[in-house]
């Protein structure tokens, strides 16, 4: 079913669908799909070099990680271009669908891994979301290296406990 170019594959379909998606959906309403603040948040990094967004109660700052706005700012170039972030975050969404391929066949075999990969590549919520103003792409492919390692010391233990009994 599978070739060591698979994971490949996986990545090619995921961020293919996610790019097409987000383009059927229209690009016009980029910054309406997500969250409304980081369009402003994108702006008074990239205008003032300033880390805050002006609210009814004074400027506020900090209540999202940077990492998310950062990345906006680079992919959007201020706003202006959504483009290449919507071509960004489907690569990113696209990893994490490899990442849960290597995750399947490191914690049982190469065809439980294959459809993991293809149910993550395909899954509606992702490559809907992964492609709106939203840090959900971003932040699992941040986090599932450590969930990897827990996950594999998690498995561990219970084969080792299922062996011993």
């Amino acid at each position: 079913m599978e070739s060591k170019r698979f994971p490949l594959f996986v990545f090619f379909l995921g961020f293919s669908i996610r790019v097409i998606a987000r383009l059927l959906r229209g690009t016009n309403n980029f910054w309406e799909t997500g969250y409304h603040a980081y369009s402003r948040l994108v702006t008074s990094i990239v205008s003032h070099s300033d880390f805050s967004v002006a609210t009814n109660y004074g400027d506020q700052r900090a209540f999202w990680p940077p990492i998310y706005p950062l990345f906006l700012a680079f992919f959007t170039v201020g706003n202006r271009w959504y483009l290449p972030a919507i071509v960004a975050q489907s690569a990113v969404g696209a990893l994490t669908a490899v990442i849960i391929y290597h995750i399947g066949r490191e914690l049982f075999d190469r065809q439980t891994a294959s459809i993991a990969g293809l149910i993550v590549a395909l899954y509606p919520y992702y490559v809907s979301h992964d492609t709106k103003v939203q840090d959900t792409a971003l932040a699992e492919w941040e986090t599932d290296p450590e969930q990897k390692k827990i996950k594999r010391s998690a498995f561990s233990a219970w084969f080792e406990e299922a062996v011993r009994r």
